[in-house]
């Protein structure tokens, strides 16, 4: 509607009635009142409305009168309702979301890796980290489609290490304590969407060895 006296009338007339249903239906049959009109000044201007039409607040209530059963606007409480069951609704998405980002993983298997293979592990599995131990936390990241990864650390030191795996941050993180001179696989089947972070520790402090992370392929999950 690209009249402004046109929408100028339109404005001044919803504006004469009380609630939001209401108005879009006071609007609606304007329109269709206005065609006829349309069809002959296809670019009425006020003055001509006014003249074909009266007043907007007169006008308001020539259609209210024929309108079959005009929508009441909503009471006090009915609008406190809406507006507070909007607030839950939103509170709740907020919740469930913040519970689903911040949930546990808990299908896990540790192994001590023999079975892990390059026959096993090349079929299936996708490396995105392969480095060796450090001191500080190395991160990745677990995208949403992929609800697997496989750790394999090999701990070549002289004592046990530990390694910590940070995924949410509410949860405890998983630690996994590898024996020295041995391999562990840790396999997790539940995981969290986001940035993961890996870390090693040992009771003297010293570091030795090398790990792998490994996400399922799209094809296994």
């Amino acid at each position: 509607m690209s009249n402004p006296d046109l929408r100028r009338y339109e404005k001044e007339l919803q504006a004469s009635v009380n609630g939001f249903r209401l108005r879009r239906r006071l609007r609606h049959s304007f329109r269709q009142a206005t065609l006829p009109l349309l069809e002959e000044t296809p670019s009425p201007s006020y003055e001509e409305l006014t003249a074909a039409f009266g007043p907007p607040d007169q006008m308001a209530q020539d259609l209210l009168r024929n309108m079959a059963n005009p929508p009441q606007p909503l009471r006090r409480g009915q609008k406190a309702g809406i507006a507070l069951a909007a607030c839950l609704v939103v509170v709740g998405i907020g919740v469930g979301a913040f519970f689903w980002w911040n949930a546990p993983e808990d299908e896990v298997t540790l192994s001590n890796g023999s079975s892990y293979t390059d026959d096993v592990l090349l079929p299936n599995f996708a490396f995105k980290i392969d480095e060796a131990f450090t001191n500080w936390e190395i991160p990745w990241q677990q995208s949403s489609d992929c609800s697997i990864y496989l750790l394999l650390i090999h701990n070549t030191n002289t004592v046990v290490t530990t390694a910590t795996v940070q995924y949410a941050a509410l949860r405890p993180p998983h630690t996994i304590e590898v024996p020295p001179r041995s391999t562990r696989a840790f396999l997790v089947e539940d995981a969290r969407p986001g940035e993961h972070t890996i870390s090693f520790s040992s009771p003297d402090g010293s570091l030795s060895g090398t790990f792998q992370v490994l996400v399922a392929l799209p094809s296994n999950l």
